[in-house]
């Protein structure tokens, strides 16, 4: 709620009024009393002009100068500034029609200005003249159909139950905008905070991924070392079982290593003798017998034996030859004829070579038996070389044995020492498994540390993150529903119009009369209806008489006055032109009655006729003369 006291008002070529500075700031009650057409209501019509740009009579701008007959020849044209404070800050609002006064704020000769006066500054400099109108009008605190219905009751202005709904509605949804104009700056703030909630729990719920996360790779981390010790035990055990099978399978390979070289050595042993044997009898047979004479000799036995044999074959043939000649055969050595005398001879000389031949046949196979058994004894010798080389084949396929047992024990030897370190290796990795099992147990309470913690770290996010969204979904609710049109806005409009009825329920009971103003929600267009009560009868407005509708129309004046100052803006000043009309002594002494409750304000009072004021006022006689409309 603001607070506005319009302290002064300067007025020069306006209607009737040539040139005027009035001090507005008088508190009580102030009578501004002339005869008609002296031009009582032009210093109202002057500050309503000033400050809504037009007149409580629709004039326009080119009626407004002062008359020509008034404006001698220093007329500059129409020129009316208005001194306030706003909630004690100090403005002047300027207001012109073809001016030529000088003024250092002024640019064009028609518009308007309002002026900082502590900042010396125009607040509508370079602004189009109907958003300069907004921007007073928001400085203000209410627009002139508000003004002219709860500050300036106006002789012919529109009476409030006269105009239509829609002028109703406004004044009271204006009276609303400017608390709701604040619920819209707290909608906003709500719609604001409910972004930075938002903002704020997204940056939560990230770190909430990037914690569970971190939460899930220490529940896998904690899995793959083992639930627990006895699920670690689990594992270690099934790993030194085995490392304990692959020591039994190396030492099993190292019995039978073992085991075949002792083996190998036994026939390494057997197969030394059996070779040294062999070598020896190989040796022994090779001192013994010169087999390469021997062969020589069975050769040379076996040619001769041939021979022999050829020479006793050849001797029995020609013996053959010569018993088997007859008498008269031709001889088939010298060709003559056989004689018997040559058939003796030759039989006699067969006959002994036959004896020589036999006998030379007796030597000879003497001699081929003696040879044949030198052959046979060569041959005999030439087996036992055949034994000789059977036995250096033997030898040598022992030599290949030995080599071969060698090798076989060298590889065993070889397994022996790989699985001797094998099996020291599987020792060390059982120790370093047994190691690795204490620094898994370690690992593990540590890292079931790291989830508690892990897990306490993301419970607190997530609480945090609940309590914004449970911020953020009561920021929605005022955001849609509190703060929305069926929310806060109706309540405050209903309220107002509680506040309304209260206030007009008051000045109307000191008026004689019952008034309450109200909302027809059966029909959709929602119009509103008064209520008019005359000692307890229900009478309709419009058959009411002048003078009651002038009492319930000074009540909704004073009550709008009212609900307008205690909601939006309170304004130092009223102005009230012939508000005793059509009223009797009774409704004029009530209306006294009424403004006597604001002594405190600058009330300004038009009448023409004094008889109707009470005692304890400020007179202003208003006249005029060639000069125009004298404020005395």
């Amino acid at each position: 709620m603001r607070n506005v006291d319009i302290k002064q008002v300067d007025i020069k070529g306006f209607g009737s009024i040539l040139d005027l500075t009035y001090n507005l700031y008088r508190p009580g009650l102030n009578i501004i009393v002339g005869e008609n057409g002296v031009g009582k209501t032009t210093l109202f019509n002057a500050i309503f002009w000033c400050l809504f740009g037009r007149t409580t009579k629709n004039v326009v701008n080119s009626d407004i100068p002062t008359l020509k007959e008034y404006r001698g020849k220093g007329f500059k044209g129409t020129y009316v500034s208005i001194d306030m404070e706003i909630d004690g800050h100090p403005y002047k609002v300027v207001r012109t029609y073809r001016n030529k006064h000088s003024f250092p704020y002024l640019v064009d000769p028609s518009g308007l200005t309002m002026i900082d006066k502590v900042k010396e500054i125009d607040l509508l400099n370079e602004v189009k003249l109907a958003d300069s109108q907004r921007i007073l009008e928001s400085k203000l605190g209410m627009d002139a159909t508000t003004f002219q219905n709860s500050v300036f009751f106006g002789q012919n202005t529109d009476r409030l139950m006269d105009s239509p709904d829609g002028d109703k509605r406004k004044i009271f949804e204006d009276i609303l905008a400017h608390i709701v104009s604040d619920l819209d700056t707290i909608k906003n703030k709500v719609q604001e905070d409910r972004r930075e909630q938002t903002n704020e729990n997204n940056k939560v719920i990230n770190k909430i991924n990037r914690e569970e996360g971190r939460l899930t790779a220490l529940q896998d981390q904690y899995e793959h070392l083992g639930k627990d010790e006895e699920h670690a035990r689990e594992i270690l055990n099934a790993k030194l079982a085995e490392i304990n099978k692959r020591i039994d399978s190396e030492v099993d390979m190292g019995r039978r290593a073992k085991k075949s070289n002792e083996e190998a050595n036994k026939e390494y042993a057997r197969v030394v003798e059996v070779e040294a044997k062999i070598r020896q009898r190989i040796k022994m047979v090779e001192s013994k017998y010169n087999f390469r004479e021997i062969e020589e000799r069975y050769i040379n036995y076996s040619s001769e034996h041939q021979s022999l044999q050829r020479s006793i074959q050849q001797t029995r043939d020609t013996v053959t030859k010569i018993t088997t000649i007859n008498e008269g055969d031709t001889c088939t050595v010298c060709g003559s004829i056989v004689t018997s005398d040559t058939i003796e001879r030759v039989t006699k000389e067969a006959e002994e070579s036959a004896k020589e031949a036999e006998r030379q046949v007796q030597e000879m196979r003497k001699e081929m038996y003696q040879v044949k058994q030198n052959m046979e004894a060569a041959k005999k010798q030439l087996d036992i070389r055949n034994t000789l080389e059977t036995l250096k084949e033997k030898h040598r396929l022992a030599k290949d044995q030995l080599e071969s047992i060698r090798n076989t024990v060298e590889t065993n030897n070889y397994t022996l020492k790989t699985v001797k370190e094998r099996i020291q290796y599987l020792n060390e990795r059982y120790a370093e498994l047994e190691d690795e099992y204490e620094e898994t147990i370690k690992k593990i309470e540590h890292i079931k540390d790291e989830i508690d913690k892990q897990e306490a770290i993301v419970t607190e996010l997530k609480v945090e993150s609940k309590k914004y969204e449970d911020k953020i979904k009561y920021l929605d609710w005022w955001s849609r529903v509190g703060l929305g049109s069926g929310g806060v806005t109706t309540y405050l409009y209903e309220s107002i119009l509680v506040a309304f009825n209260k206030a007009l329920t008051r000045y109307s009971e000191v008026l004689g009369m019952a008034v309450r103003l109200t909302i027809d929600k059966t029909k959709k267009s929602r119009p509103f209806l008064l209520e008019c009560y005359d000692k307890g009868v229900y009478k309709n407005y419009k058959s009411l008489s002048g003078g009651e509708q002038q009492r319930v129309n000074i009540g909704i004046l004073f009550a709008l006055y009212e609900v307008i100052s205690s909601k939006t803006v309170t304004m130092n000043i009223l102005l009230l032109d012939e508000v005793f009309e059509g009223l009797d002594e009774v409704g004029t002494s009530m209306v006294f009655e009424i403004i006597k409750m604001y002594q405190d304000k600058s009330i300004y009072v038009i009448t023409h006729n004094k008889d109707k004021v009470t005692d304890g006022v400020e007179f202003i006689q208003v006249t005029k003369d060639d000069n125009g409309t004298i404020y005395d």
